[in-house]
């Protein structure tokens, strides 16, 4: 509740951009899978022209897709059109840190044994996969999106997501956020020093320093 509230002014001035550049609702609700398979809608910035289009088109996107709309292009670079999702880790759907949620369609064309492991415990805000694949959108374009995705970039964020759901900690996640803000906020030199043991077991912090 404390960073929603310390985030308002924040989101107040998306919301703005948002309805200044085009109309529709200011927020995104997309069907994932939580918890044991639990469907919960997820809560983002809205970053797609409101139009048939961008409803039912591919459930992924690409560095050139053209339903993006120029504020939401910047808002998904930074990756402030998370944000809102502080609302789902407060109502219990998701945590800050854990396995991304997917939407069922993708789900169910992980192998049964992958699936109920990643489902064992809540998704989350951020995770080792989506920390390491930040820039996923740039490895993908329109022309080969579902084969790029489906058979490179899926099979190892499956395997990352594995790794984290069998080695968790606290001090796992409290790495995986300063990662994460580090990746937002510094995100060159950030990016030119990670790796995934990196990631797995270096304080983000101690790296940073002694780089700098």
């Amino acid at each position: 509740m404390m960073g929603l509230l310390l985030l308002l002014p924040l989101f107040l001035l998306i919301a703005v951009l948002i309805r200044c550049e085009s109309r529709g609702p200011v927020f995104y609700r997309g069907k994932r899978l939580g918890r044991f398979g639990r469907v919960f809608a997820i809560l983002k910035f809205r970053t797609m022209w409101e139009d048939a289009s961008s409803y039912n088109g591919a459930y992924l996107t690409a560095q050139d897709d053209p339903r993006i709309t120029r504020i939401g292009r910047w808002l998904r670079a930074a990756k402030l059109n998370e944000l809102p999702q502080l609302w789902n880790v407060l109502k219990g759907d998701m945590s800050l840190v854990g396995p991304r949620p997917e939407v069922p369609q993708l789900v169910d064309k992980w192998p049964e044994n992958i699936r109920q492991e990643i489902l064992s415990v809540r998704p989350g805000i951020t995770s080792p996969a989506s920390v390491l694949y930040f820039n996923e959108e740039h490895l993908l374009s329109s022309e080969h999106l579902m084969d790029t995705y489906l058979g490179v970039i899926l099979p190892d964020k499956l395997r990352l997501d594995q790794r984290y759901v069998h080695d968790r900690s606290f001090m796992m996640d409290v790495n995986i956020v300063l990662w994460t803000l580090g990746i937002v906020f510094v995100r060159r030199k950030a990016l030119t020093c990670l790796y995934e043991e990196r990631l797995f077991t270096t304080p983000f912090i101690h790296l940073y320093k002694r780089n700098r």
